[in-house]
């Protein structure tokens, strides 16, 4: 659960220790075995092991060396070509995503060998159709992927290293140079298109995205607001392939022919067989691989007259896939599988006793006792009443998958049946080479299986509709949502350590019965133990002094800030990034636990400034927010009558502010210093609403995109007392307008004499901010410059004399100490 970028190392130290975990566990439940000095060396070569394949892993490759370190756009040669044999193909919103694997790469005068390398690129409509198998060449634009700037943010750049992807190519020509494809490959995408086709034949358009994604493993059709809908109601464990649906169809087909007197050797070959095209079919990804595989040992097993043993299944399975691609180990969907699938098997060695609903109840609670860390860690958020939602929704899943593969099976009998040497049913249903008596009874034979598809399909549909329902009445309760934010690793260590100490007390006496009448029971000692963990996990301390994030939102601006008595938000909107508000600044939010916000200050109403907050406002009714302050001089204009209007509809307060108003917040206070109301600047820029804060000794002074003309005024003498500038010894600058050479001038600046300043701006944009001279200026100042570019986000701290300013891209251990 490490966050990549500069902490790549502490990511990779928590590779072993992973395996420390499984195979310590492994080790106990291993009591039996005498040769414990075997296990042990076993161990130890395990975690060296992993140890080394991180370390490798971690290693950049050279394309990625190269684009790193900007090279190739240094040389003005960032064009790229690329040619490969597609693995993978998909189409979402006239945009293309394709795999090739292998690739080669030519770019800056050199070629490259890449394992993995995706292709971004516009559908086209002459063009001919990539598929997999295919070999395609393409040129474009050579980029890494975005890595995350913020806390909260979604890592891109760390989701595609797991996926063993470290770059992409933007393409914008594509050429197919063959279009031979293995044959294996074409029976998986002919039979993929069929399980679509019969897809969309029987469902509507909200249940075919869902069993598109649990039947074939693809989510690009799935609608997003379903998907958050089940997220929010802590069942979107559902939306993927999992061991239930392997199971089924796996199980079905052995248990068949075991009952027909087939034998556990060529019984387990010929699901395994099935299982294996299915797990093709379905991608491959490291959820279906754990529950092909783990039904795969339990095949083996009964043909070896074992004991299947649940548990080591899953950690051999687990370390095959992190020896293959270690930073699965640190992707939510890993987690989630492996947490989920380790609870029940931890919770089936208890050897719990007591009724079904007992039985299925304590199951589903050590599911979510497990996976709760991880849950908070990547989503913030804890959903209250999952663990009750999950009880019915989780046995009716059997029920719904099975609709849908049963559903798919007779739609393949009524489209494709066949005679001897002649097709029976064709298109419309009509029988070909065959007409009078017998071409009626077809007819009427096909209508009759239309209507047995649809109604196979109907549970399917149905038990969609009801958990659509169920999460939508779950999500209406009081306290449906927990906002606990994201805890630290060291809180997630003390709770896993909680839990191994009472599991292992639990399992350790009375053979590990237990039951509500007998065996273990919880004693007080315990009890306590367990809530300080959860507590530590789910409660956010207490702000201490005073906090400042300066978000990194590309182009554009976003402050926030906050106490023990108020939390505040100063601007964001980015002109370089759309949804700068839903990946963003809403993450960022969450990520704290931040629930309220008291105000939202708006220094002017350019996009880059408040587009994030427009998203924010329109689409997060969860968050509260006490009070929306603007700047006097906007009073009547389109843009702020329209937020105007947002803050009406969630009842919030809506006000402006002009020189000289102040707000005071326990220890808190912070002061318009500009612009006053008789203020008419000729354009937006000009009646920026520029903010001192103040919290003990630190100040700061948050400028907008207050220009010279503006800053020339509030050097002016004859300013009123009320309003004045915090000269002299200024803790904090936010430069204004990105840092434009029209902003931040040399008087300012020596009236200032800020200790830090702060550029918050784009990489490439292309205003050329920061201006030459304005850095010439900073650096004359003698201020410790700052930038959002180069830090990512940028955190402050003070207790309101003393202040540590951190880097969120730089190693957090060497902060620096002001």
């Amino acid at each position: 659960m490490a966050e990549y970028g500069g902490r790549a190392a502490a990511s990779g130290s928590l590779f072993p220790m992973a395996l420390i975990l499984a195979a310590g566990i492994l080790f106990q439940l291993h009591e039996k075995i005498r040769k414990r000095g075997l296990l042990l060396f076993i161990l130890l070569v395990c975690c060296l092991g992993g140890w080394f394949r991180m370390t490798e892993e971690m290693k950049e490759g050279p394309l990625e060396a190269m684009l790193a370190s900007g090279a190739i756009e240094t040389e003005n040669r960032s064009r790229a070509e690329a040619e490969g044999r597609i693995s993978q193909a998909l189409l979402k919103d006239g945009n293309y995503t394709i795999i090739l694997e292998p690739a080669t790469v030519r770019a800056g005068g050199k070629q490259y060998e890449e394992k993995r390398l995706m292709i971004s690129a516009k559908e086209s409509r002459n063009g001919a159709v990539p598929e997999e198998g295919m070999y395609l060449y393409a040129k474009g634009k050579a980029e890494l992927f975005q890595e995350a700037r913020n806390p909260g943010e979604f890592d891109y750049r760390l989701y595609y290293r797991s996926q063993k992807l470290r770059c992409r190519l933007r393409a914008d020509k594509m050429e197919i140079i063959s279009g031979e494809r293995p044959a294996f490959q074409s029976q998986l995408i002919m039979f993929r298109r069929f399980v679509k086709e019969a897809l969309a034949f029987l469902y509507q358009e909200e249940d075919r995205g869902i069993f598109q994604a649990v039947l074939l493993g693809d989510k690009s059709s799935m609608d997003s607001d379903i998907r958050e809908l089940y997220q929010d109601g802590g069942i979107a464990h559902v939306l993927a392939v999992s061991g239930l649906h392997v199971s089924l169809i796996g199980m079905s087909l052995y248990g068949f022919l075991r009952k027909r007197g087939v034998g556990y050797g060529w019984a387990g070959t010929a699901a395994a067989i099935l299982l294996f095209f299915y797990g093709a079919l379905a991608g491959f990804g490291a959820s279906v691989f754990r529950a092909v595989f783990m039904v795969f040992c339990s095949f083996l097993a009964s043909y070896l007259g074992r004991t299947y043993d649940l548990l080591s299944a899953m950690a051999l399975s687990l370390i095959l896939l992190a020896s293959d691609s270690p930073y699965l180990l640190f992707t939510s969907g890993l987690q989630l599988s492996y947490g989920a699938v380790g609870a029940v098997g931890l919770a089936g060695n208890m050897k719990i006793h007591g009724s079904p609903l007992f039985t299925a109840m304590s199951a589903s609670i050590a599911i979510q006792i497990v996976t709760l860390p991880v849950i908070l860690y990547h989503f913030f958020e804890f959903p209250l009443y999952g663990l009750f939602l999950n009880l019915v929704v989780i046995p009716l899943m059997a029920y719904a998958a099975g609709s849908g593969i049963i559903s798919v099976g007779l739609y393949g009998i009524w489209k494709a049946a066949e005679v001897p040497g002649v097709l029976l049913f064709a298109e419309g249903s009509k029988v070909v080479g065959m007409g009078g008596r017998l071409g009626t009874v077809m007819d009427k034979t096909a209508g009759i299986l239309e209507g047995i598809c649809h109604g196979a399909a109907g549970p399917g549909h149905y038990i969609l509709t009801f958990y659509r329902e169920l999460c939508r009445f779950s999500l209406k309760l009081p306290f449906s949502t927990v906002a606990a934010g994201r805890p630290s690793l060291a809180c997630i260590a003390f709770y896993y350590g909680v839990l191994a100490v009472l599991y292992f007390h639990l399992t350790s006496k009375n053979s590990g019965a237990l039951s509500r009448k007998e065996g273990n029971e919880f004693n007080g000692k315990q009890v306590c133990l367990f809530a300080c963990a959860l507590l530590l996990l789910m409660v956010k301390p207490r702000v201490s002094g005073m906090e400042v994030w300066f978000l990194d939102v590309g182009q554009g601006d976003g402050i926030f800030f906050r106490t023990g008595t108020a939390a505040v938000l100063t601007d964001c909107g980015s002109s370089q990034y759309k949804s700068v508000g839903k990946n963003r600044l809403v993450p960022f939010l969450k990520s704290k636990g931040i629930r309220r916000l008291d105000y939202i200050f708006i220094s002017h109403a350019d996009s880059d400034h408040i587009n994030g907050i427009v998203w924010m406002l329109e689409n997060e009714t969860d968050l509260e927010v006490g009070t929306i302050i603007m700047p006097g001089p906007g009073r009547g204009e389109e843009e702020y009558r329209e937020i105007e209007e947002l803050g009406r509809r969630r009842k919030t307060i809506v006000c402006y502010m002009n020189a000289g108003e102040k707000l005071e917040r326990g220890e808190l206070k912070i002061t318009a210093v500009y612009p006053d109301a008789s203020a008419s600047p000729k354009d937006r820029n000009g009646h920026s609403l520029v903010l001192s804060v103040r919290y003990r000794d630190f100040t700061m002074l948050l400028t907008g995109d207050v220009g010279q003309t503006g800053e020339e005024i509030m050097l002016d003498e004859k300013y009123s007392p009320g309003r004045e500038l915090p000269g002299g010894n200024l803790s904090v600058l936010k430069a204004a307008h990105h840092g434009s050479a029209t902003s931040t001038g040399e008087e300012f600046l020596k009236q200032l004499n800020p200790a830090v300043t702060v550029l918050s701006y784009g990489k490439g944009n292309s205003y050329g901010h920061p201006a030459k001279e304005v850095l010439k200026r900073l650096t004359d100042a003698g201020t410790m410059i700052w930038s959002t570019e180069n830090s990512g986000a940028i955190h402050l701290t003070t207790d309101g004399r003393k202040m540590k300013a951190e880097g969120f891209l730089l190693d957090r251990n060497k902060g620096s100490g002001l």
